[in-house]
């Protein structure tokens, strides 16, 4: 992340399922002093690929290089909005 987006503020999305996975990438984020927040999706009922959620990402994104922490469904919603925003996404 520091090699692509040194500097750059980010928001990791993910579910309160996945979030849980996250504890070692928090920590890294931190010890490396990035700027991050997050947007946690509800766990249950599990997101589903929705234009509608996809654009609340970016929403959230806005001036952030968005990272998804899980794949399939967070992966597809965090690709989506980057690429509405014209922007990059780390997955």
């Amino acid at each position: 992340m520091q090699r692509h987006f040194a500097g750059a503020p980010v928001i990791v999305v993910c579910d309160e399922n996945t979030r849980a996975a996250g504890a070692g990438l928090f920590v890294g984020l931190d010890a490396a002093g990035v700027d991050w927040t997050e947007h946690v999706l509800p766990g249950v009922p599990r997101p589903k690929p929705k234009v509608e959620l996809g654009d609340e990402i970016k929403s959230a994104a806005a001036g952030r290089v968005p990272v998804a922490l899980g794949s399939g469904v967070i992966n597809d919603l965090v690709k989506y909005a980057a690429a509405e925003a014209d922007c990059p996404y780390l997955c």
